[in-house]
């Protein structure tokens, strides 16, 4: 069983936080007017989503704060959301960020610690305050628990590589999606994970 993210978006006009894109009728709304996705998603980018709300797949390992721990929607959401999150439910880890704090997030300065297990006869190639070894062989498993002649190992990287993990540029492909929906300061994302 899987994770997915549910991410919508809004502008600031006026003093007054709108909808984008714009509410519109979808072929699974039956003519009714709903929320619309301002981003695609190449898969299911799950390092991204515990850089967004702590929430993990069990695929994932490595131990990171998110950019912010979730803090719910905003009060002053608009009022399209607000009345249809109330009517359709939302799930795990209400949260909001503007497009802005996730470009000035350090990507590159704040770390992922991971920990495993490996064969005892690898563990001297690891160190905590390093990224995964080069030199550790092809073929050689890592494991999530104890197995026999296996040690905990830690190694680290920039929170930059853990999400693009997931696919090379999904970082910056999210990012790049954010910053066509308008002015990073003015434009916030809602989500929740289900």
């Amino acid at each position: 069983m899987g994770i997915d993210i549910h991410i919508y978006a809004e502008i600031r006009r006026d003093n007054e936080w709108e909808p984008i894109p714009e509410p519109a009728a979808t072929q699974y709304s039956r003519g009714k007017k709903v929320p619309v996705d301002p981003v695609e998603l190449r898969g299911t980018p799950y390092r991204l989503f515990v850089m967004l709300g702590g929430i993990y797949h069990g695929s994932v390992i490595g131990v990171v704060e998110p950019i912010v721990k979730p803090r719910d929607f905003p009060d002053d959401m608009n009022g399209f959301y607000k009345t249809y999150f109330d009517k359709h439910g939302t799930g795990l880890a209400r949260s909001w960020l503007l497009v802005k704090e996730i470009i000035d997030y350090d990507w590159d300065d704040n770390y992922v610690t991971y920990r495993a297990c490996v064969n005892k006869n690898y563990a001297s190639l690891f160190d905590e305050d390093c990224p995964f070894p080069e030199t550790f062989p092809a073929g050689a498993s890592i494991y999530q628990r104890q197995q026999p002649d296996t040690v905990w190992v830690t190694w680290r990287s920039s929170c930059r590589e853990f999400v693009n993990l997931d696919y090379e540029t999904c970082l910056e492909d999210f990012i790049e999606e954010l910053t066509k929906l308008g002015d990073p300061d003015k434009v916030r994302i809602i989500f929740w994970f289900l």
